[in-house]
């Protein structure tokens, strides 16, 4: 990586999918609906029934506001790549990484969205593996010199191809 193009920028922000978001949100509804079926069919009293679903409709509520809200930001430039995935930010320097190409995610290697962590091939509790993703089957692949691994998601697959030529990885 030896002269660095100084026009390099790439900024992108995801969220996450609207089907995923729907199917999260159709759960929550039929969570609620089955605590009401069941004080219904066993004519439990109305206080007891408000003392279940009115704490689970409010945790509900809040972590259908919390994903509803949640985004990742990725901005690659010159000195490396700047994430933000809320509550945190992350930085990975250029002078850091080993190697940098686009790979598929494999289904349910991390688990989810979001910032998320593996503790797989780790002898350690430090994770090896890292994610940042909202949402998508893409993702930029980081082999960082310290032996860890971030993947992060993306949709802009042709762009980070594109900027990674221009910084030496990849083909």
């Amino acid at each position: 990586m030896q002269d660095r193009d100084k026009n390099i920028e790439f900024y992108e922000v995801q969220r996450m999918s609207k089907w995923a978001f729907l199917i999260i949100i159709a759960i929550q509804f039929i969570v609620i609906a089955i605590q009401f079926i069941y004080w219904i069919c066993f004519e439990r009293p109305l206080e007891s029934m408000a003392k279940t679903i009115v704490p689970a409709s409010i945790t509900l509520g809040i972590a259908f506001l919390f994903l509803y809200l949640s985004k990742l930001a990725t901005l690659i430039d010159e000195q490396g790549i700047y994430l933000r995935i809320f509550p945190s930010k992350v930085f990975y320097a250029w002078d850091d990484v080993e190697n940098a190409y686009i790979r598929q995610l494999k289904f349910g290697e991390f688990g989810g969205w979001g910032s998320r962590s593996s503790l797989k091939y780790s002898f350690s509790f430090r994770p090896k593996n890292r994610a940042y993703i909202m949402s998508g089957s893409i993702g930029l692949q980081l082999e960082l010199k310290n032996g860890e691994r971030v993947l992060i998601g993306t949709h802009r697959q042709e762009e980070i191809e594109e900027i990674l030529k221009k910084l030496g990885f990849g083909k």
